[in-house]
């Protein structure tokens, strides 16, 4: 178990499922505007491995994915799904023709192969946290408070980290740099098909659900 390791405490961050869906369809977009001739499933795979090679975090997030690997066989829920999703060149078997379909088809994809590993990595960290026995402190957060208050939200996460200094700043992203997306709550409510929008609720639990039907 990570308490092995000495890592006890930690933020989950959540957001609501559906809105993560059409977030990562929408990003993917950029991913694969970017192959000629489109290619979906080799332009993923070398996006893939281009970011995690050139990322600053790439040294934390190999060690995070080996740690978990070693512990996986302990049972831990998210361990060994999450130790894949970082190795991996390519999480799922990207058809090469989706760079070519409608977002719409795009869409009905994603609910099928990507929702459903959303909607486990959440219930994962959701039942260590409900369990009295877990011996990790987890905060959890929302991307409802991330959007609508961030500069409270961070001074609750280094108050949970029992950090003495305040929090900086928050400085507004730029357009069209790194962020190029408008970070909507519920983009998803303008967007899903009413067919769509009752294929994720029949993918997500209830008592999920109710955590951002707000």
């Amino acid at each position: 178990h990570l308490d092995h390791f000495g890592v006890t405490r930690f933020v989950v961050h959540l957001r609501d499922p559906r809105q993560v869906t059409l977030s990562w369809t929408r990003y993917l977009e950029k991913i694969i505007g970017i192959a000629e001739p489109p290619d979906s499933t080799a332009t993923i795979r070398r996006y893939w491995r281009h970011s995690l090679k050139h990322s600053p975090l790439r040294g934390g997030l190999v060690a995070l994915a080996r740690v978990l690997e070693r512990t996986a066989h302990l049972g831990h829920p998210p361990a060994a799904r999450y130790s894949d999703q970082i190795l991996a060149t390519s999480m799922y078997p990207f058809p090469k023709e989706y760079g070519h379909w409608d977002l719409s088809r795009r869409i009905d994809w994603q609910l099928e192969y990507f929702l459903p590993d959303v909607v486990s990595w959440m219930e994962a960290w959701l039942a260590i946290i409900d369990d009295p026995t877990s011996p990790f402190d987890i905060l959890l957060t929302n991307y409802r408070q991330l959007h609508q208050a961030p500069d409270q939200l961070f001074r609750q996460i280094y108050a949970f980290y029992d950090l003495k200094d305040d929090p900086p700043p928050i400085v507004q992203p730029t357009v069209g740099q790194l962020h190029y997306r408008k970070g909507e709550i519920d983009e998803w409510k303008r967007v899903f098909s009413p067919e769509q929008i009752a294929r994720a609720h029949q993918i997500i639990p209830t008592a999920l659900l109710q955590r951002f039907n707000t």
